[in-house]
């Protein structure tokens, strides 16, 4: 369920990114709850909710290491788990390798090809495997990519600004009364 989702966890090996729900607001928890943007996260939550098989891989656990499904701590899978607000996991998706598309005379970029989708699968269960059409290609434990940028600095109400520099004669101090006041 959609809607349950407060919490999102996506793990790479020894790294982790855990993003929140606080207050109604996206957060990094990894970053001190700052804000997170809203925009990547709806946007991946929309691309699970929406994920379509492609293709059902019929595959046994030897397998599953050649599909890099394999859980974060023990192989390179990537571990999404969705969770509700208590901390109890809703769901979890184990992110494998990347299908690749051999790129064609067609392809304004030649090269190697590049990826049109992902092998998943549902938890740990091997009777789920298969093959999306989405690549999940921003999917990172990376929590400085979830970020909001825009909320990364921000000033408000501000009545004083100084700078202090190494020269005495280049150090300046602007001050104001009120918010709309005139600056001195």
């Amino acid at each position: 369920p959609l809607n349950d989702v407060e919490q999102i966890v996506i793990k790479q090996g020894t790294t982790s990114a855990t993003l929140a729900k606080k207050n109604d607001v996206w957060v990094v928890a990894d970053r001190g709850d700052h804000p997170a943007n809203f925009d990547t996260i709806s946007d991946v939550l929309r691309k699970f909710w929406e994920l379509k098989v492609a293709k059902p891989v019929k595959t046994g656990p030897s397998r599953l290491p050649a599909l890099e499904l394999v859980a974060p701590d023990k192989g390179p899978g990537t571990l999404v788990e969705f969770k509700d607000k208590s901390g109890k996991v809703i769901n979890s998706v184990l992110l494998g390798a990347k299908s690749m598309k051999q790129a064609g005379e067609a392809s304004p970029f030649g090269g190697g090809g590049f990826p049109d989708g992902r092998y998943v699968m549902l938890g740990s269960d091997v009777q789920t495997v298969a093959l999306v059409a989405e690549a999940f290609s921003n999917v990172e434990a990376k929590p400085e990519d979830w970020l909001d940028k825009k909320e990364w600095f921000k000033v408000e109400k501000l009545k004083s600004v100084s700078v202090t520099a190494a020269q005495a004669t280049n150090s300046w101090k602007l001050s104001r009364e009120t918010e709309t006041g005139e600056w001195k």
